[in-house]
């Protein structure tokens, strides 16, 4: 992972990647129709999580066998311990991927079923449930083929992704909390974002020691949150959108069986999700 002595930020801003990530959370979970209160619980509990992740990270770098094999370092680190501590440690990795693979299989069939497809082509609530599956066997093989691949350094891929995912936070939450952003401002915020944050992963792979050793996915969301203002000042939105994403805040203000159009536009039954898809 590399070594920074600049400042804290070199530890907290992976930890910060990672909590704008799951603030995202919430949106995915709606998809899936759990229930509010696991969203509410995943925030709070992350708190918890990753700084205790930082300490035992600090820890295992002390370990001489880590830095050669470091996507083995949970094992390696509780073999210091004892052979039943590893097996604990099997078993947590086992269900922790398990718990995240699910979700994220759910969510993106339930995506693809009901945001690609039925929004272009008329599908019944049973042909949905095929959609989605197909769309969860696909990525399902498609996963086991990259993982036959053994490819090395898959962690540190992953890590990187999360620096280009986090873009996404930024015009998510200011859309849902703030009505003077734009769709330009969205779109253009995020490519700058996600640009900004590629070139400073290939300059500085661990960490950016000019800015204090924050990563590139937080540098980028800062030209992400920049770009995204500056539109939304700079940029005006014609009359009628204006007066559409008005009545769209004050319609979600107040519960109703129907979603409030702007003048103009006929007004439109709430969206139907079939979100409990199992294989």
């Amino acid at each position: 992972m590399g070594h920074c002595s600049c400042s804290p930020w070199c530890l907290l801003a992976p930890s910060a990647v990672e909590l704008a990530s799951h603030l995202r959370a919430p949106v995915h979970r709606q998809r899936r129709a759990e229930p509010e209160n696991s969203a509410a619980l995943g925030l709070p509990i992350s708190f918890v999580f990753y700084p205790l992740l930082m300490i035992f990270t600090m820890m295992a770098a002390t370990v001489a066998r880590v830095a050669a094999h470091p996507d083995d370092v949970l094992f390696i680190t509780t073999s210091q311990i004892g052979a039943g501590v590893v097996a604990l440690a099997a078993v947590v990795v086992v269900a922790a991927t398990m718990g995240n693979v699910d979700g994220n299989l759910q969510s993106n069939g339930a995506q693809v079923a009901n945001d690609l497809v039925a929004d272009y082509v008329p599908v019944s609530d049973q042909g949905k449930k095929v959609i989605a599956k197909v769309s969860i066997a696909v990525l399902t093989l498609a996963a086991g083929g990259e993982a036959a691949l053994n490819l090395s350094g898959l962690i540190i891929l992953a890590i990187v992704a999360y620096q280009g995912i986090v873009q996404l936070a930024v015009p998510q939450f200011l859309g849902i909390f703030w009505r003077r952003g734009n769709k330009v401002g969205a779109i253009t915020g995020m490519v700058a974002g996600i640009v900004t944050a590629a070139v400073l992963q290939v300059l500085c792979p661990a960490s950016i020691p000019w800015l204090a050793g924050l990563t590139s996915g937080m540098a980028g969301m800062a030209v992400n949150l920049a770009v995204y203002i500056a539109c939304a000042y700079l940029i005006l939105m014609p009359g009628a959108e204006t007066a559409r994403v008005n009545h769209l805040f004050t319609s979600t203000a107040e519960p109703g069986p129907a979603v409030v159009a702007a003048p103009g536009r006929p007004s439109t039954p709430p969206r139907q999700w079939d979100n409990n898809i199992h294989i």
